[in-house]
């Protein structure tokens, strides 16, 4: 009697168990949802920032190519005000962080202003904390110029501050000690008109200073003329031209930039009056070589874009150039033999961009490179 007991509840329970599944709820299979971990960011991305590959491929939608020194950063711009008026400012940035740029009538008695900005390169989102203020105090102030022009070297730290006078001519004076104290002026005039003024150094061996300065300008000539100077400003050579003699590129040059080897370079049409091209001096300024960018591809744009063909190093002395292309799209091209050769050409904007201007690169360590330019 028990046995049958025990085998009649044994085969309820299984009928049970059997009918469970009628009559229970469904079961619903669990979705894992994996965050991506290149696009995980601790801060909401913004609409205006996109991830991208060369030639405009969504880089969300791949990211097979991601990782090590390809790892995505959370990247968000504004807008901080230094408190002055200014225009046209070139800037440089010492080894302590601090930032420099001119400030055209806002230094003592009118002249131009050297802004030292203090905590901009170190802001984060937890601390946004900043100072600006102006560090030129000199007993005789240099007066105020159409055309100021700041420029910090790398390997010393000097601060030179370039002045223009009405096209007749230019005054230099520089700083070792983060703007507390300064040298000059002193006279940097050819016999060239001087405009559109670009300076640079690196560490060719000059006779007496730990880098050579170099200066380009326009001079109204069929190519620039540049100057060069062994003592860190004191005193400057003759006004040399800045391509091969035969060259015809006008007078309109991109930035100048002094390379770990001491190499200068500069960007610009080429001496055919065509394409863009990389001019190079390795012999301290007084001979340069012309080395033509891959833009076969990408033309050149057809407007007051034409002269901008922007170059930058790294560490490494590798060369990047960076120009507007005939669709008013930015490009890229590097070179790892002192611009002997380049790479092949890239288009380095999102897909939705329709047109750009104002390119700038700048290299630091081996193959780092950043890129910016006005979009829209």
């Amino acid at each position: 009697m028990q046995s049958n007991f025990k085998a009649s509840f044994l085969a309820i329970l299984i009928s049970m168990s059997m009918l469970a599944g009628c009559f229970g709820p469904d079961e619903v299979d669990e979705v894992i949802v994996e965050e991506d971990p290149f696009f995980t960011f601790k801060e909401q991305l913004g609409n205006n920032t996109w991830y991208h590959y060369p030639g405009g491929l969504n880089a969300m939608n791949n990211t097979s190519a991601l990782g090590g020194d390809n790892i995505p950063f959370l990247s968000a711009g504004s807008y901080y005000s230094i408190g002055m008026s200014t225009f046209e400012p070139t800037m440089g940035i010492t080894s302590t962080g601090n930032l420099y740029m001119a400030s055209y009538g806002n230094g003592p008695a009118g002249s131009t202003a050297v802004v030292q900005c203090s905590g901009l390169t170190s802001m984060s989102a937890d601390n946004l904390d900043y100072t600006c203020q102006n560090v030129y105090g000199p007993f005789l102030p240099v007066a105020n110029s159409n055309d100021p022009y700041i420029y910090v070297d790398p390997w010393t730290d000097r601060i030179m501050k370039f002045d223009m006078h009405a096209l007749l001519g230019m005054t230099v004076e520089w700083s070792d000690d983060e703007g507390d104290s300064w040298t000059g002026p002193t006279v940097a005039t050819g016999y060239s008109v001087q405009d559109h003024q670009t300076i640079a150094s690196s560490p060719y061996p000059a006779m007496l200073h730990e880098t050579l300065w170099v200066f380009c300008i326009n001079g109204n000539f069929p190519f620039p003329v540049c100057s060069a100077s062994q003592d860190g400003g004191a005193t400057w050579g003759p006004e040399l031209p800045g391509a091969p003699a035969d060259c015809q590129s006008g007078g309109l040059s991109a930035h100048l930039i002094g390379a770990e080897n001491g190499n200068f370079y500069r960007g610009q049409i080429g001496c055919d009056g065509s394409g863009y091209s990389m001019y190079k001096t390795d012999d301290g300024a007084l001979t340069w070589s012309e080395h033509v960018l891959p833009t076969e591809v990408s033309g050149t744009a057809d407007t007051w874009n034409a002269e901008e063909a922007q170059v930058s190093v790294d560490s490494d002395s590798n060369v990047y150039a960076m120009w507007m292309g005939s669709d008013n799209l930015p490009y890229f091209s590097y070179s790892l033999d002192d611009a002997s050769t380049w790479s092949e050409a890239q288009m380095i904007a999102p897909s939705h961009l329709e047109g750009t201007g104002f390119p700038v690169v700048i290299a630091g360590d081996a193959g780092r490179v950043a890129f910016g330019y006005v979009g829209t």
